[in-house]
């Protein structure tokens, strides 16, 4: 009896002795990868949301301009001086909530716009405008917006070729596959305010430090021909560009 005693407790000491070891040498497990929406908005965490600002770094591989397209070729490339173009408005800041909220501030009362939807709307700074399109634009900041996140496929009705000035220029329906795209509520927009065509940004790639995003731009140039204005909401560009966390 009392060796199967002794046999029984050296039997126990030797399990509750491995089961020790093994739990000393289980390694915890990585932490889960984040998500699009916490690479986005920083998280449930982050309470101030996560604010971007267009990157004065340049990304020859990722950043330039071109046809619409479902390949969104970048065939133009941004040029060197594009700090000189854009001036201040490096400084927009566009923030966005793990809740869906999201903040425009233009931080000195202009914003980078699309010039023919801008004069169109009146809301040019006078002066501004550049040989990309662009100019500063009077806007009043977005306090209550929000975003969406989609993955479905979307069709926009596009011109063709960016240089055509005929009217009617060529156009037609254009398919975005394979996309991730935020949509947002009515005034709020991200990057370049374009009218209807604010409502569809792409985000080609999104890391803790850099988002990759692609943006439809109109700059139809028959616009002042008998009859161009209608086809002044079709988009003829688009501009691929930078952005990245503001800095704290």
């Amino acid at each position: 009896m009392k060796k199967t005693m002794k046999r029984f407790l050296l039997f126990a000491g030797m399990m509750i002795f491995a089961i020790i070891v093994m739990n000393s040498c289980k390694k915890d497990d990585p932490p889960a990868a984040p998500t699009f929406e916490d690479l986005l908005t920083g998280g449930s965490t982050a309470t101030a949301g996560k604010t971007w600002v267009l990157s004065k770094d340049t990304y020859p591989s990722d950043d330039g301009g071109g046809a619409v397209t479902n390949e969104m070729f970048a065939l133009l490339q941004i040029p060197d001086y594009i700090q000189e173009l854009l001036g201040r408005e490096y400084d927009n800041e566009f923030t966005f909530f793990s809740d869906g909220k999201y903040t425009i501030n233009p931080v000195n009362d202009t914003i980078l716009a699309a010039t023919l939807s801008s004069t169109l709307n009146g809301i040019v700074a006078e002066g501004t405008q550049n040989e990309l399109g662009l100019c500063d634009a009077l806007f009043q900041p977005v306090t209550n917006g929000t975003w969406t996140l989609h993955e479905e496929d979307f069709t926009v009705d596009a011109i063709s070729n960016p240089l055509d000035a005929a009217t009617p220029p060529v156009h037609g329906d254009v398919t975005f596959t394979g996309k991730k795209w935020l949509s947002f509520s009515t005034g709020a927009y991200f990057g370049i305010l374009d009218g209807s065509t604010s409502t569809h940004v792409i985000i080609k790639k999104v890391t803790e430090t850099e988002m990759h995003v692609a943006l439809l731009v109109c700059m139809y140039q028959g616009v002042m021909n008998p009859g161009g204005l209608e086809f002044a909401g079709l988009p003829t560009h688009i501009f691929q560009l930078t952005y990245v966390p503001k800095a704290k």
